[in-house]
């Protein structure tokens, strides 16, 4: 897949560099110029000199959370007329256009959504998310159009190796003699999106359960995360 507008300027910014580099890869294979921040204040700064029309922010983090610096990239779009009376449509000079600014946040309350678009985002993303999510809030924002590359025949999808019906029976079998604490760690890497602690937790798996590890790893290589925490939801002691 492709874009058909390309090298569009985004930035991706979470604390943890785990969280980050799934989306910046995703957003690098298909022609997106992305530069990535590790706090709201650095967030803030590069937005400054960049000036991104895409923004991915991480709502809680140190130094800088979300939440301020998102303000703090709205205030400075008013004071350069980036944003007036709440337009969103109007024509700017591009040093000072009007951000899109997304958050995302690991909240299940309704709540946080309204506290998250008061703070100035234009949308949200819950962790964990979706590949198919992401592209399809770029392409609402930013009226961006994909290039889908034919698929060849003699491939299979990843998904046809290891079913989801099929992992689900494995896990519920799993379950019985892993330890409490190894399913909680793995929920917990799947709620923070966590690739590499999720492969350090697969490498403790049995080989008599092999076939479940491959498919574990093959959900995280293609950020199926929501789909590692249905299983550990139905089987977490």
């Amino acid at each position: 897949m492709s874009t058909r507008t390309a090298s569009l300027p985004n930035f991706v910014v979470d604390d943890h560099q785990e969280n980050r580099e799934p989306i910046l890869q995703l957003l690098n294979s298909v022609g997106f110029e992305v530069e990535a921040a590790g706090n709201g204040q650095e967030a803030v700064q590069k937005w400054q000199t960049w000036q991104p029309q895409l923004v991915f922010m991480d709502m809680r983090m140190p130094v800088m959370d979300g939440y301020e610096a998102t303000r703090e990239i709205r205030d400075r779009e008013r004071r350069s007329g980036g944003e007036g009376e709440g337009e969103r449509g109007r024509e700017f000079p591009a040093s000072c256009a009007r951000t899109v600014i997304i958050a995302l946040t690991a909240s299940a309350f309704e709540e946080q959504k309204a506290t998250i678009l008061a703070a100035g985002c234009d949308d949200l993303i819950r962790k964990p998310f979706r590949e198919q999510v992401l592209f399809e809030k770029i392409a609402q924002h930013l009226g961006v159009r994909y290039l889908y590359a034919q698929q060849q025949p003699e491939v299979k999808p990843a998904q046809e190796n290891y079913p989801q019906a099929s992992l689900s029976i494995q896990f519920s079998q799993l379950s019985t003699i892993m330890s409490a604490q190894w399913l909680a760690q793995l929920r917990q890497a799947a709620l923070e999106v966590d690739g590499d602690r999720i492969e350090q937790l697969v490498e403790q798996i049995p080989e008599t359960h092999s076939v479940l590890a491959e498919g574990i790893t093959d959900l995280v290589r293609r950020f199926c995360f929501d789909e590692i925490l249905e299983m550990t939801e139905k089987w977490q002691k």
